[in-house]
């Protein structure tokens, strides 16, 4: 395992982002002129100062409503979603995943939510 630092993304980690977006199998960032770091939470997986992941989710309690839930949750209830997180594949299997999910686990508790969705893909 490696020392990973996750963190709040900025709008000069585009460029790292884009990269990785790239390589999966549905890439997701909007174009870098009209990405926003306030729209949607971005954490970013950082090793020795580069980024090599990143996850992409919001703390909303209406998010339910956009998203398959069984059961459906109370609309009372705050929701956490994952929308996409990824690793740069020559970095998979180091923990890097692990430790976004968690950031954003603890993120989502302090948000209040009680329920949290990730639709995983093949």
């Amino acid at each position: 395992m490696v020392e990973v630092e996750v963190r709040t993304a900025v709008v000069d980690d585009y460029a790292a982002l884009f990269e990785i977006d790239q390589l999966g199998t549905w890439p997701s960032l909007p174009p870098e002129h009209s990405f926003d770091v306030n729209c949607h939470e971005y954490l970013v997986a950082v090793v020795d100062g580069r980024v090599w992941g990143f996850l992409q989710g919001h703390h909303d309690s209406t998010a339910w409503a956009a998203c398959v839930v069984s059961p459906t949750p109370a609309e009372t209830w705050t929701f956490s979603t994952v929308s996409y997180f990824t690793v740069h594949p020559d970095a998979r299997a180091h923990g890097l995943g692990s430790a976004l999910l968690r950031e954003f686990m603890t993120r989502a508790r302090a948000a209040g939510s009680q329920w949290m969705t990730m639709h995983p893909a093949e």
